[in-house]
């Protein structure tokens, strides 16, 4: 098993060799390579974006005429929203492609060309599913915060079970289909989903546990614990789903307020006495650089995770460390 995207294909490979139960190669390359995977769900009627793959900047144009203006330029096979955009016109889609030709020539990228793609109206989740003989269990549905518009940046995850979506039935009837169009077989999973005001529409499908502490949130909020779950799935077992608690919990994640350097990380245990905090990470180290986009991602310093009975409580709990938090900050 693996909790980093970048590992999904050799992961697979390894437990083939091993003759252990795995999903397929072709299952994992489909979930790796973004573009697979939107072709995979257009063939099977899948709700989710429409693309065009494209490889230069006059293929970008060419795809905005066909698309439409606003639309969504994001790299093949990356992960954390790195390079993703939202262009609303000719001139941001030329910045944008400048700054996107630093992240391809990085060597983070292993597959060829971007994607163009449809830009999706409304609130974003992710759903964590529990796959067995292909069929997904969803163990719990995350409400996302994001920010730094026109780009994607993930500020923030709640999860309350215990008050459910009015689109919850849709949610799961299109992450099952995503499932089934991927040949996922079994395993845990991370889907991405944008709530439209046609309905759920896929994003994208991980095929390993979330980031961002979300198994985490669900363990606090459910009782439910992700990690343990993947573990008992990679070597045949079947997992305890049972839930063991009805809370909820959330994790924020603290973003300079400009290009910084860290220059300390200053002593914050009054924060931890608030009720319902259960953690202060820092991500920061002393003399980092932390940049903002476009010219950087995940400028994050520091996540801090909150449990109570709502996710109202929990939002309330974050807001109230977060204006206690402490910086040591310069400018980069």
């Amino acid at each position: 098993m693996t909790c980093e995207e970048r590992y999904v294909e050799l992961t697979t490979a390894v437990a083939l060799d091993l003759e252990l139960p795995c999903n397929s190669l072709e299952s994992a390359f489909l979930c790796r390579d973004k573009y697979g995977m939107r072709s995979a769900f257009a063939r099977n009627g899948v709700a989710t974006a429409s693309c065009v793959l494209v490889h230069d900047a006059d293929g970008a144009r060419k795809a905005a005429e066909e698309i439409g203006f606003p639309f969504v330029v994001k790299p093949r096979d990356m992960s954390g929203s790195i390079g993703v955009r939202r262009v609303d016109d000719l001139r941001s889609l030329e910045e944008h492609l400048e700054s996107l030709s630093k992240v391809l020539s990085s060597g983070a990228t292993r597959r060829k060309g971007f994607l163009v793609e449809e830009f999706l109206e409304g609130p974003e989740v992710s759903v964590e599913c529990v796959v067995l003989d292909g069929r997904p269990e969803v163990v719990a549905i995350t409400r996302k915060t994001v920010g730094f518009d026109p780009f994607f940046e993930e500020l923030g995850h709640v999860v309350a079970p215990r008050e459910p979506l009015a689109e919850t039935r849709a949610i799961v009837e299109v992450v099952r289909a995503a499932h089934e169009a991927l040949e996922i077989r079994r395993g845990v999973t991370h889907a991405e989903l944008r709530l439209t005001p046609q309905g759920p529409r896929m994003i994208e499908i991980a095929q390993r546990l979330g980031g961002d502490r979300i198994p985490e949130l669900v363990h606090l909020a459910t009782g439910v614990d992700l990690a343990m779950a993947a573990a008992d799935v990679a070597v045949g077992g079947v997992p305890d789903l049972a839930p063991r608690s009805g809370r909820a919990a959330a994790v924020r994640f603290v973003y300079p307020p400009y290009d910084c350097r860290m220059r300390g990380l200053p002593p914050n245990e009054a924060l931890m006495a608030i009720p319902g905090i259960r953690e202060l990470g820092w991500i920061a180290e002393a003399g980092s650089v932390h940049r903002l986009p476009p010219g950087g991602y995940l400028a994050r310093l520091a996540l801090v995770v909150a449990e109570g009975a709502t996710g109202e409580d929990c939002l309330r709990t974050l807001d109230a460390a977060e204006r206690m938090l402490e910086l040591d900050l310069l400018p980069a």
